[in-house]
């Protein structure tokens, strides 16, 4: 017994997730959610009540435009509705709290322009409402008086009779919703049926009794008079079109009452939009039938009854009885719509006065406990139009233009936060939803509120013409009016008070994508505050979502997917082989879109780029269920055919490739070169492959006096003491010369042995974490095939560690002779014949020019240099061709991380394609190195972070928030393998490494969650303070973990890009010092600019921040400084 009352306890306690997304919305549930998809919408129909609407105002459509007017108007009426209504069902879907429009336009608003805009659009979406009781309640008891008229010829009517029956009409709405709120969902069916038979019985009726006297077809469909006196016929038509909208007010009812029903993220959109449907399809016959059952239009006009709609029935059916009949069944709907106003209106104002939106809220947000219901909001409401009736005693006009305004009211409030979302941006406001317009969003806002504001003006115009004090239209009198009142009591005292609702939108969206996901409750055990609810809801969703994109892959394709498991990062997909040129291998995919965000500059592309561009930036928004695969740069990367003829060499060296200007004074790798140096290797000769080698090697100084000889190289191996004391004249360089030190391949490592050897023990190991087996930049005399330009790198890297002081900015003259050297025979080789058989060596250059280049300038041509290099692995093989050497792979693999850091700081796509970076996964289990000891970032947060650099350069969608939210889930989730091991070993030293490491994979994991917050969050934040204040304590706790890692341990210099995200969101003085002394620290020991490049961009943004720019970031200044030089540079910081 005790599990089973365990188990039954347990389920006691969960949570729907309606609930909690009501709870991340700032509100807690007040009412049982009652009502099913059946009797909401039989309750939004009641409302609308499209057929009854259409015939109380009968009348007025045939005077504007006659039958045929009367009959297409209702077409348009309902189109435009289903145009203003599809938006509001959006915003339900995103955001589905009762308040609805004055929530909507809170959320969507700036936090400076949220409260005023939400106040505003409540004020008149409640005025909509009562003045919308009014104008039902009015009808209905016209309808009762005029049944009497038609009974009793005698009787004459008077306003005071009307009034009384108007009073007690509300107030049987007001209680059938107080007494009878528990039935409400059976009396709302009943009503849809009861309507719908009463519907069927009165078209049978007054059709099979006017029978054969029919208006002809002619008349009733083609006939336009206009009877208004205005000349102008359009006018009256548009005059027809306002007036068939009085048949779908109310579309929002559903929205109002989307916390009595259960997932109300998928049924309210529903309950909005069938309506106005069942509407058009029950109005549109009903109009016909009345048309043609007219006898007398004069009579219809002008009848006694005051309705016209009761002499149409009596000319149709010929009966007093039967007419009443059928006008007590029309009444009967018509109650049903007063019942349901009263319902949602109720609603409408006591959740606004949640947020003490009006004043006296205290009294109106109160829900009975008995009759569960906001019982002081309908009884204000009932008040409120029991009072206006009496402006119907004085005046029948005034009375008559404040209930108009509710149509006035409720359109516009629709399109408010339609309005101000169309003006703010779609996809940075809206969450995860069930409901989503995709690219159709943007111009159905926008059709929306022209529309609205079309009619708004339309129907303030006077009806008829010419116009006198007795017709003429007081709407926009009225509207002014209180609209001013409106204004008055915010400036007076709700400024001071309204604050707007308080949301938490990252329990939101948990919530939401955890429910679209099928997820209806969440465990009570597992329900804390808000971080540990995200957590659960993160934790369950997670692995359902892998599931998910398993089946859409499988569905999608029977090609064979890739199940790589990434830290929890497994997005299965198709791949079809064509797709890359390299390897047949499945890659692994994620949810993208096609168009880079247009605030960013976009990369520097080349022409034959352009083409797989334009394929990838089609500009249409994915949905959440597509999957495509990340661009393939393959096909982006021109890549020389095989049988290409490279003998054909310009004399002069080419310095960038294609299309790349020449930034001036910047050095680059494939660079600017001394034009002495140019012109020596001119006069020698053509500068192609071979004689550009005999002409490294023959070049002989004359002068050692004035030039310093390679000799002096032997010297270097020595003492440290020896180091930077050669003679001044030793460092002087003739102009007149190729400075390019002696080269004789046979006797050259002989000659430099001291210096290889610290290379190979020491200088090689500075680039990456630790040594290990394969160092891709350790020096092998023997596997290099006697490259010249090789060894010339390697001497340049070593002169540069070993001959530059530590105060010394620039690298030293040798290293960039022995630079120069290397770069001239690199590009001849490159141009050589033989390129594709010396793949690999050339690959070995790269990267040793490349961090070379990185004590020059973080500033440089990056992304043309992983091109070059992704054409030197595609000339190899491609995949097939360096996945089987273990020296390439780990090439491979540091190319990679260059490029995950270049793309991360320019938020544009990675050069090198995803399949790369798969494979290098299937094979780092066999390899004798691990990502840390490469770059001292773990796989699992390599792996992420290389996501998010493909993710930077895409536009903001619902797939991409969905996708960022499970990288960011999976980085937080990492935990460091040797986290919580007590180490016991002996070995002092082998302890604070293995702390230092944990440090390391910290510090990394904190950079990218700020990245995260900053990049891809930042843009859409609607409370941008919350999340400044979550960067700078996330940027604090990296910065514990940078000091925690020793200074003196080489794993704290990998640790750079970590200082520069996280430093450029410090603001406490300590983390800025901290930062400032690991940049200059470790550029005095080893010379990269970057470290000093990072400085100088955080001291900018510190700047910034200091005079009060707190929205100025990193990426500013970065795009700042690449626009000095061209969109074609980047930077490199790691």
């Amino acid at each position: 017994m005790e599990p089973a009352s365990s188990a039954a306890a347990q389920k006691d306690v969960q949570i729907d997730i309606d609930d909690l997304e009501l709870q991340a919305q700032g509100y807690t549930r007040a009412m049982p959610r009652r009502f099913s998809l059946l009797s909401l919408i039989s309750m939004s129909y009641a409302l609308l009540a499209t057929w009854n609407g259409f015939g109380s105002a009968f009348g007025t459509g045939f005077i504007e435009a006659s039958s045929a007017g009367s009959i297409w108007t209702l077409t348009i009426a309902a189109a435009m509705t289903a145009v203003t209504g599809i938006g509001m069902a959006e915003l339900s879907s995103a955001f589905p709290v009762a308040g609805a429009q004055y929530y909507w336009s809170f959320v969507v608003s700036t936090p400076e322009w949220g409260p005023f805009a939400s106040y505003i659009s409540a004020g008149i979406s409640t005025l909509g409402w009562w003045l919308g009781l009014a104008s039902v309640t009015n009808f209905i008891a016209a309808m009762i008086t005029g049944i009497a008229v038609l009974n009793h010829p005698d009787y004459v009517i008077e306003r005071w009779h009307i009034w009384l029956v108007f009073v007690a009409v509300t107030w049987c709405a007001v209680a059938m919703n107080v007494f009878a709120t528990k039935w409400l969902p059976m009396w709302n069916k009943f009503i849809l049926y009861f309507s719908a038979t009463a519907l069927s019985v009165t078209m049978i009726t007054i059709l099979a009794c006017a029978a054969p006297n029919f208006q002809s077809a002619k008349f009733v469909f083609s006939d336009t008079t206009n009877s208004t006196g205005w000349p102008n016929d359009g006018l009256a038509f548009l005059f027809g079109i306002v007036n068939a909208l009085y048949g779908f007010l109310g579309v929002d009812c559903g929205a109002h009452l989307c916390e009595e029903i259960p997932n109300p993220t998928v049924n309210v959109p529903k309950v909005i939009m069938y309506p106005v449907a069942m509407g058009f399809i029950t109005a549109f016959p009903y109009a016909i039938s009345l048309s043609f059952v007219i006898t007398d239009f004069d009579t219809v006009i002008s009848t006694p009854t005051g309705l016209p709609l009761i002499e149409v029935y009596y000319q149709a059916t010929g009966s007093k009885a039967g007419t009443s009949v059928l006008m007590v069944a029309f009444a009967i709907c018509f109650f049903g719509c007063a019942t349901a106003n009263v319902t949602s209106a109720s609603r409408q104002m006591w959740s606004a006065s949640r947020d003490n939106c009006f004043p006296l809220s205290r009294y109106w947000k109160q829900v009975h406990p008995r009759w569960q219901m906001p019982l002081n909001a309908a009884c204000l409401q009932g008040t409120l139009v029991s009072l206006y009736g009496l402006i119907f005693l004085g005046s029948s006009s005034a009375f008559s233009s404040m209930v108009g305004a509710c149509i006035v009211f409720m359109t516009t409030s629709y399109v408010i936060p339609q309005g101000i979302l169309a003006w703010r941006g779609r996809d940075k406001i809206l969450p995860p939803r069930a409901l989503d317009l995709g690219k159709y969003g943007l111009p159905l806002n926008v059709l929306a509120c022209v529309w609205v504001v079309f009619i708004d003006i339309i129907y303030c115009i006077p009806v008829s013409y010419p116009v006198t004090l007795e017709n003429m239209n007081w709407i926009s009198v009225v509207t002014v009016g209180l609209v001013s009142f409106l204004l008055v009591a915010w400036f007076v005292n709700q400024r001071h008070v309204f604050k707007g609702p308080k949301i938490n939108f990252e329990l939101l969206q948990a919530a939401r994508h955890d429910e679209l996901l099928g997820h209806r409750t969440i465990d009570g055990v597992a329900v804390g505050d808000d971080n540990a609810v995200i957590e659960a809801l993160r934790r369950r969703s997670l692995n359902e979502t892998k599931k998910v994109r398993a089946a859409l892959s499988q569905r999608k394709s029977g090609a064979e997917t890739s199940s790589l498991d990434e830290g929890g990062l497994n997005h299965e997909s198709p791949h079809d082989p064509k797709e890359v040129s390299s390897s047949s291998q499945p890659r692994q995919y994620m949810f993208v879109v096609g168009r880079p965000t247009k605030r960013r500059k976009r990369e520097h592309v080349r022409e034959s780029d352009m083409t797989r561009k334009a394929s990838c930036d089609s500009g249409r928004s994915t949905r959440s269920d597509e999957l495509e695969p990340l661009p393939n740069l393959t096909d982006t990367v021109p890549i020389p055919p095989v049988d290409t003829d490279y003998s054909e060499v310009q004399t002069e060296v080419e310095l960038y490739p294609p299309q790349l200007p020449s930034p001036p004074d910047v050095t680059w790798l494939h660079g600017q070169l001394d034009p002495d140096m140019i012109t020596e290797v001119q006069a020698v000769g053509t500068p192609d492959s071979e004689n550009l080698e005999q002409c490294l090697q023959i070049q002989h100084f004359q002068d050692s006096d004035t030039v310093w000889s390679p000799g002096s190289l032997e010297n270097v191996s020595g003492t440290s003491s020896e180091v930077g004391h050669l003679p001044a004249s030793e460092h002087a360089l003739q102009s007149s010369l190729l400075y390019i030190p002696q080269v004789c391949f046979p006797t050259l490592h002989d000659k430099f042995s001291g210096l290889l050897d610290m290379y190979d023990q020491e200088f090689c190991n500075y680039p990456i974490t630790c040594d290990f087996g394969v160092n891709p930049y350790r020096y092998r005399p023997e596997t290099t095939k006697g490259s010249q330009h090789l060894l010339h790198a390697v001497m340049a890297m070593s002169c540069h560690f070993r001959l530059r002081s530590p105060s010394q900015v620039a690298p030293p003259t040798e290293a960039l002779s022995h630079k120069n050297a290397a770069m001239v025979l690199y590009q001849g080789a490159l141009a050589g014949a033989a390129v594709s058989g010396n793949a690999l060596s050339l690959l070995d250059t790269a990267l040793a020019l490349w961090q070379l280049e990185a004590t020059i300038s973080s500033l440089n041509i990056w992304r043309s240099h992983l091109a070059d290099a992704y054409h030197l692995l595609e000339l190899h093989g491609g995949v097939r061709g360096w996945s089987m050497s273990r020296k390439a792979n780990v090439q491979v693999s540091m190319i990679l991380w260059w490029d995950t850091m270049v793309s991360l700081l320019a938020r544009t796509e990675c050069v090198l394609p995803y399949v790369y970076l798969e494979t290098v996964l299937k094979t780092e289990g066999r390899q004798p190195w691990t990502f840390y000891q490469l770059n001292g970032c773990p796989r699992e947060l390599f792996v992420p972070m290389t996501q998010l650099a493909n993710l930077s350069g895409r536009s903001w969608s619902n797939a991409i928030s969905v996708v960022v939210m499970e990288i960011e889930q999976s980085v937080t989730k990492y935990m460091y393998p040797g986290q919580g091991v007590q180490c016991d070993s002996d070995d002092e030293e082998a302890m604070h490494v293995e702390r230092d490491r944990y440090h390391c994979c910290e510090g990394f994991r904190y950079a990218l969650l700020i990245y995260i917050l900053r990049v891809f969050k930042w843009p859409r934040a609607d409370y941008p303070a919350r999340l400044l204040a979550r960067m700078s304590f996330l940027s604090r706790v990296c910065f514990d973990h940078i000091a925690a890692c020793r200074p003196t341990s080489i794993i704290q210099k990998q640790l750079l890009f970590a200082v520069f995200i996280a430093g450029s969101e410090a603001r406490d003085p300590t983390h800025r010092e901290l930062a400032e002394e690991y940049c200059r620290r470790w550029f005095r020991k080893f010379g990269y600019q970057m470290y000093m490049a990072v400085l100088e961009v955080m001291e900018a943004v510190w700047a910034k921040r200091d005079a009060g720019e707190e929205d100025f970031w990193w990426g500013d200044e970065l795009d700042a400084r690449r626009a000095q030089e061209g969109d074609f540079v980047q930077f490199c910081f790691g």
